[in-house]
């Protein structure tokens, strides 16, 4: 199969007129070899509202800012494109930050709808955000893609002070398939006789020619994107800032055309109206296109004279001979088999149309409770209509596991499902780095390093990260300190954890503390390199677990002492005795991790978790089951509880004041995070970023979780009784 391009014409009318280019639209095709050419085709079509005084550069910016992210980002197209567009909504965001207006005006802050297609091989992707409508027509019939038509809510584009979640799509396409790429514009303004004419039409100049003849607004843009086989020899294409070429029979634009007057786009306002008039309209032109003009039958030749039959001779009834009874079972040996099949072809016809109907009814039942979960609110109900449609599609899997219908109702299943459960995929994420050591244990971040313990090697190894966060600077870690070694006078033995000590009456500066099952605490810091720090070991010292520094303080959780150890400083370290946290019996012996923010929550193999608030149990039951978990993390900085569940592959969030569950994250598309192997992980003070150590590898992901400012209850700080 020859390869695959997308041939290109575009529609733009400002102030009602139309131009042959406008400034919101982008396609680029990466030269055959180079790195970009991996990614194919990209279209980009923005539709940005707002002050028109810097207008155009701002699109000039989200433009490159698409462009230069969705060609760079690691992983798949379609995780490629949702980055893209993220980062786009905070670019948006920040340029919307640094508007300013005139006294007693209002500052109008600009939003953009935007819609990308990239063809990749022989598939198209799409991805969109805000009130905008990609149709496509296959062999199959017409399908329509558009947020308005899926959002519960109101769909919400780029700029907006809020998280925004694409829209996305991957259609498998052939030469000839043609798409459209209609902007907010033309909502309501296209009526079904004309858009049947004009989706008939076999080239996409002609096809927005026609469209243009519905126009009764003064700002609106289309594309028309035809699939082509690419010539033998392809041009080079320009580099990334190449725009769309001219339609045959226009004239190519100027590079610097004069300034429209300015002209308010017309909108259909409020979102809720432009949803409907989507919904009014599809469902008009869904079913498919207008029936072809019926052609005439082409003339039947004349028939053979007719003529009489031929007169058999007849003959007497003879007496059955020896050679007719011969005759007769050989009849019945060559019809038995024949009646036997006939029979039997029965017997699978009648089988196939009961198969049949039993499909249907399956497949029938599976739709109609996906579409009970997508239009109840609760939660629970929803699950249970999930659950139906699943135990319905794997009956009908059973009868036909080939149909191509069964992998799509199970992506929507499977889509649905994300939404009910609040599943977030990392859509990107750096391996940063192999775990060092053989048995990696604990890691944190400080400032742009990276510290880890390796339990096994009893070792404390240090990272650096590079400016941008994606990678370290060193092929192997720098060795700190571990077991062994000779430290003013004493010697590192078995080393059971590390955390990070902050400047203050214990030492005056600030660095990584380690501490050993003999009951001595080391620490390294820049200026000082490593020395030992004072630390008054209890009576009761058994079997030192794990340690947290929380408010100047440390603590010792001692699974073979049953108690939770809480240091005081006093001079340089920690040289008097500790008292005991809880005030009251607790189960200490299997408790799998640790967290303190003021409140101590202790999480169980089982996936029991419990909080405590001055020694003293408080409610606090998760919204969610727990499986296996294995980390637990969580400061006073910090407005989520972080759980990792190695048994169902995920990364639970909770809000700490109430246990409901606010986002699950798991592995984007593409990246083989071994969620079921995470030993640790760290979140950043603004939850924008976490850290995650498995068996083999250190990973960095972006987050974007609603942020929240910590309250509520807590732990009194130092010199607090």
């Amino acid at each position: 199969m020859c390869p695959l391009t997308l041939d290109v014409a575009e529609l733009c009318i400002e102030g009602g007129k139309r131009v042959p280019h406008g400034h919101h639209v982008r396609v680029i095709t990466p030269a055959p070899g180079t790195a970009d050419a991996r990614k194919g085709a990209l279209v980009i079509l923005l539709d940005l509202g707002g002050p028109e005084g810097p207008k155009r550069r701002y699109l000039r910016h989200l433009l490159n800012t698409i462009q230069h992210t969705y060609y760079t980002t690691p992983g798949t197209v379609l995780s490629a494109l949702v980055y893209a567009l993220r980062t786009a909504h905070q670019e948006l965001q920040n340029l919307n930050d640094t508007l300013t207006a005139e006294e007693g005006e209002e500052i109008v802050p600009y939003t953009c709808n935007v819609a990308c297609v990239v063809l990749h091989e022989d598939d198209l992707y799409l991805a969109q955000v805000g009130a905008t409508t990609v149709a496509v027509l296959l062999p199959d019939g017409l399908k329509w893609f558009s947020p308005l038509l899926h959002e519960e809510e109101d769909p919400f584009p780029l700029g907006v002070p809020r998280d925004v979640r694409p829209h996305t799509a991957r259609l498998s396409v052939q030469p000839g398939t043609m798409a459209l790429v209609l902007d907010s514009g033309w909502v309501g303004q296209i009526d079904e006789h004309a858009f049947r004419e004009a989706i008939a039409r076999p080239e996409p100049q002609a096809v927005l020619e026609h469209l243009a003849q519905s126009v009764r607004v003064a700002h609106v843009s289309a594309l028309a994107l035809k699939v082509v086989e690419a010539p033998a020899a392809p041009a080079v294409m320009p580099a990334p800032e190449a725009e769309v070429a001219p339609s045959p029979g226009e004239p190519a634009p100027a590079r610097e055309q004069p300034t429209p007057t300015p002209t308010r786009r017309a909108r259909i306002s409020p979102w809720a109206r432009a949803r409907h008039e989507v919904g009014r309209f599809l469902a008009r032109v869904l079913p498919g296109q207008a029936e072809p003009a019926r052609e005439s039958l082409p003339p039947m030749p004349e028939p053979p004279p007719l003529r009489p039959p031929r007169a058999w001779p007849l003959r007497g009834r003879r007496a059955p001979s020896l050679g007719s009874w011969k005759r007769r079972l050989w009849w019945g040996i060559v019809l038995l088999p024949i009646l036997l099949i006939l029979v039997l072809g029965f017997l699978s016809w009648r089988e196939a149309r009961q198969q049949e109907a039993a499909y249907q009814g399956y497949i029938a039942q599976a739709q109609a409770a996906l579409a009970q979960a997508a239009t109840t609110e609760d939660e629970q109900v929803a699950r249970e209509y999930l659950r139906q449609a699943e135990e319905a599609l794997q009956a009908a899997a059973r009868l036909r596991p080939d149909d191509p219908l069964i992998a799509q109702l199970a992506g929507q299943i499977r889509d649905r499902r994300q939404v009910v459960e609040r599943v977030q995929p990392l859509y990107v994420m750096w391996a940063l780095a192999p775990a060092p050591g053989n048995d990696p244990a604990r890691v944190f971040v400080q400032e742009n390093h990276i510290y880890v313990l390796d339990r096994a090697g009893d070792t404390v190894y240090r990272y650096t990260l590079d400016e941008r966060g994606e990678g370290v600077l060193e092929t192997t870690p720098q060795r700190l300190f571990g077991r062994g070694d000779l430290i003013e006078g004493q010697t590192v033995g078995d080393l059971v954890d590390i955390a990070w000590l902050p400047a203050g009456p214990a030492t005056d500066v600030s660095g990584v503390v380690a501490l050993d099952g003999a009951g001595a605490l080391f620490m390294y810091d820049e200026r000082r390199g490593a020395r030992p720090l004072g630390f008054a070991r209890p009576d009761g010292w058994r079997a030192p677990y794990r340690m947290l520094v929380y408010a100047n303080k440390v603590y010792v959780l001692d699974r073979g002492a049953n108690a939770l150890f809480r240091f005081a400083p006093s001079g340089e370290g920690y040289t008097q005795p500790p008292d005991n946290y809880f005030q009251v019996d607790v189960d200490l012996s299997d408790v799998q991790d640790i967290a303190i923010d003021g409140s101590v929550y202790l999480v169980y193999p089982n996936g029991r978790l419990l909080r405590y608030f001055l020694g003293t149990q408080k409610p606090f039951t998760p919204s969610v089951p727990l499986g296996t978990p294995t980390a637990l993390f969580t400061t006073e900085a910090l407005a989520h509880l972080y759980i990792a569940d190695a048994a169902n592959a995920r990364i639970l969030v909770l809000n700490k004041e109430t246990g409901d569950l606010v986002v699950q994250l798991v592995p984007g598309e593409g990246y083989p995070a071994n969620f079921r192997e995470i030993r640790s992980l760290f979140v950043s003070e603004a939850e924008d970023a976490i850290v995650l150590l498995t068996g083999d590898r250190i990973w960095r992901a972006p987050l974007a979780i609603p942020r929240r400012e910590p309250g509520g209850e807590g732990e009194p700080a130092a010199g607090t009784p």
